[in-house]
């Protein structure tokens, strides 16, 4: 009988952990929430993830009380980003209780240097970025740089971008990307219809 139950217990707990049974998520139509009066001020922001890191930003502490807040993770290479990027203007027209907040990534195109190379690389830097190198690193520097990258993927547990979360008017949670589940993609993409 033991084993059943224990059987059982992990047939619920596989079941869950893939259909994310526990999420917090809502599933929720955009029309289906009250619309809240008119948003006064920036309507949508950008940030950079390493200054939102170094404070220790959460997407909670983006959310405007009195508006439902869209935060976007993105990066300018990624055409999912730049798709639904293009739908804020008439979402945003459509809807004047919503703001969007957006965080960039830097692009991944990173190089570690040594000192040697550091003339090099001055010498050659614009023909570098357009190669798509972006960010110049000294290889004495490489292991810390690595880790604090970690640590901000871990931080704002990123999988992938967009990386998407979406708070009501109260600041709490509505919808989020979690691990392999996309919920917040889907359910703006569902918004704003692309």
């Amino acid at each position: 009988m033991k084993n059943i139950v224990i059987i059982a217990l992990v047939v619920f707990g596989v079941y869950s952990y893939y259909n994310n049974s526990f999420s917090t998520n809502r599933d929720v139509h955009y029309d289906e929430l009250p619309v809240m009066p008119s948003v006064t001020g920036k309507r949508s922001e950008k940030f950079e993830i390493d200054d939102l890191f170094k404070t220790k930003t959460t997407p909670a502490d983006l959310a405007q009380k009195g508006a439902y807040t869209i935060v976007e993770f993105y990066q300018e290479t990624c055409s999912t980003c730049k798709l639904i990027e293009s739908k804020f203007p008439s979402f945003l027209q459509e809807r004047k209780d919503f703001v969007v907040k957006r965080v960039r990534l830097p692009h991944e195109g990173y190089m570690f240097y040594s000192e040697k190379m550091k003339g090099y690389i001055e010498d050659n830097m614009d023909e570098l970025r357009d190669k798509g190198i972006t960010r110049f690193i000294p290889e004495a520097d490489e292991v810390a740089w690595k880790e604090n990258e970690k640590a901000k993927r871990k931080f704002y547990r990123l999988v992938g971008t967009p990386h998407i979360e979406i708070y009501d008017e109260k600041g709490e949670l509505i919808a989020k990307d979690e691990d392999r589940n996309k919920f917040g993609l889907k359910l703006l993409r569902r918004w704003l219809k692309t």
